[in-house]
């Protein structure tokens, strides 16, 4: 028996965090769906994440950190631009390929990144810290903040 419900939650993860390539699963000869290939969410490229390795100056300034402003730039154009994160779309393929009934399962993740608390999250972002520069944490901490606040406000649309 094939796990339908996670394969609509995935869905809504896929879009939570905004995956710029394709949409992955394989079946397994057990019959299950797993969710494979999640390195391109997020919204920040490899390569910005490379040149956060850069801390030297270049002209006056200091790559590492204008590479980190226009990154955190770019996320604050994001958490005002609504059109990021199309939910709608999937949410009425579901609906109409696969029947309403599976619409709680893909609806489902939107209420339980509500329940990640502040705590668990800056407890896995100051380990992120250990090995990677502190600014990425603090993108993670306000790209998930955002997300939090997209998935509030879809779900107040569909209730």
């Amino acid at each position: 028996m094939l796990n339908w419900k996670d394969f609509f939650k995935y869905k809504a993860l896929y879009n939570l965090f905004t995956e710029s390539d394709t949409f992955e699963i394989v079946l397994t000869s057990d019959n299950y769906i797993y969710k494979i290939d999640n390195t391109a969410s997020f919204t920040i490229p490899n390569f910005s994440i490379d040149m956060l390795g850069i801390d030297i100056d270049f002209k006056g300034s200091n790559i590492k950190e204008k590479i980190a402003e226009q990154i955190l730039k770019q996320l604050q154009d994001n958490r005002e631009n609504r059109n990021l994160f199309d939910f709608d779309y999937d949410y009425k393929q579901i609906s109409e390929k696969y029947g309403k009934e599976y619409l709680k399962y893909y609806l489902q993740p939107f209420h339980d990144i509500q329940d990640i608390k502040k705590d668990y999250i800056d407890d896995f972002l100051n380990t992120l810290c250990y090995i990677y520069p502190d600014f990425l944490g603090e993108y993670y901490r306000q790209y998930i903040d955002i997300i939090k606040l997209r998935a509030r406000e879809y779900l107040k649309n569909k209730n």
